[in-house]
């Protein structure tokens, strides 16, 4: 029977109000489970509240609950499937829970979510709460967000940059609680310009080591640009990353929540001891090939050039601590005071502990007094 190979995974999670002074609307979960095949699942989730006077909390608390709930009880033989599913399922739960309680009336969610089943990635969101994957030097938007402005850029009558400034830039389009339902969103993008169908099949993305998956909601992406994403993840450690990272967003204002999940492939032990032993023989075969070279440069200069061997003074300088101070003149105590530019003239402690030197023929040092 194969295998399955055991991913390390770390996570760290953050969530801030803001510095506008409303209360906190998002909600984020990471969950980890094995399925009774032994997979190895991690599944993390960030939602964000829409209409903070209509509960938005709770609509936000509600999803990434249910999600967790539903993803777990669902046998994963279809990941996307499954995560359509329980969106299906949150957008239900929040939509009878508005309907119950006229103060809930009209709340909602946005949704992201990452799932890691084994070593493949399935995403699936609804609203403006971004996924993205860091791989080495890149980053990239896994999701689309679903909002007035985005589907103005993608039918080619806005612009991008316009877009940032526009007045519908949070007028979302898909979200949980939705009274016709809600449209989970399963193209997972990696270059940016493929078709709906071609962002679908790269569902299971199979990850790296190294790889990083953020989920995160708007109050970091409407601030904070991607490559800043990418420099902080890159340079710190997850912890001390997503901490700067909402700093950074609050120093420029913080008038959203904002909420960061981080969760990052490490190498496996397997692969860390491989590493090390490789890089070891690959140390030993250069070393051997430099003592290779050495020997055949003067066995030639020995043998085939008939040239004396060389001592060991003649190969290379003897180091400090083996060069023996000048005898003291005659009249004198004791060895002539060590001159500042030359320390080396301070004789060796009898109790000092040297390194071996290689077996050679040792030419002493000249224990005459030196002439001026």
């Amino acid at each position: 029977m194969k295998s399955r190979r055991t991913l390390l995974i770390q996570t760290a999670a953050i969530t801030h109000p803001g510095m506008s002074g409303k209360r906190n609307e998002d909600r984020f979960r990471i969950h980890h489970f094995v399925t009774p095949d032994h997979r190895q699942v991690t599944l993390a989730v960030v939602a964000d509240g829409i209409g903070g006077h209509r509960a938005g909390e709770i609509a936000a608390n509600l999803t990434t609950t249910e999600i967790v709930r539903s993803i777990e009880e669902l046998g994963l033989t279809q990941p996307t499937q499954a995560l359509r599913q329980a969106m299906y399922s949150a957008n239900q739960v929040v939509l009878s829970g508005a309907q119950s309680n006229p103060q809930w009336a009209g709340m909602g969610s946005t949704c992201a979510c990452a799932l890691i089943v084994g070593e493949r990635l399935y995403t699936a969101s609804a609203g403006d709460s971004r996924i993205y994957l860091i791989r080495g030097s890149r980053i990239i938007q896994l999701s689309r967000d679903h909002t007035w402005v985005q589907e103005a850029i993608e039918l080619g009558t806005l612009s991008a940059a316009a877009a940032q400034r526009h007045p519908n830039a949070h007028v979302i389009r898909r979200y949980i609680g939705a009274p016709h339902g809600v449209q989970p969103d399963t193209r997972l993008f990696l270059r940016g310009n493929e078709s709906d169908q071609q962002a679908e099949a790269n569902q299971g993305l199979r990850l790296k080591p190294g790889d990083c998956i953020i989920v995160c909601s708007d109050g970091l992406t409407d601030l904070v640009t991607d490559r800043e994403i990418l420099a902080q993840i890159r340079k710190r450690p997850l912890d001390l990353a997503l901490q700067e990272l909402v700093h950074l967003a609050n120093c420029r204002g913080g008038y959203d929540n904002i909420t960061i999940v981080a969760v990052q492939i490490a190498k496996s032990v397997g692969s860390r001891v491989r590493g090390t032993v490789i890089s070891l023989l690959s140390g030993l075969a250069l070393f051997g090939l430099l003592g290779g070279w050495l020997g055949f440069y003067f066995w030639e200069r020995d043998v085939v050039s008939g040239r004396p061997s060389p001592t060991l003074t003649e190969l290379a300088p003897l180091p400090a601590f083996y060069r023996t101070p000048p005898v003291a003149s005659p009249g004198e105590l004791g060895p002539a005071a060590p001159s500042p530019t030359e320390p080396w003239l301070v004789a060796p402690s009898p109790s000092a502990t040297f390194p071996l030197w290689p077996t050679a023929t040792f030419t002493p040092w000249p224990t005459h007094t030196p002439e001026p």
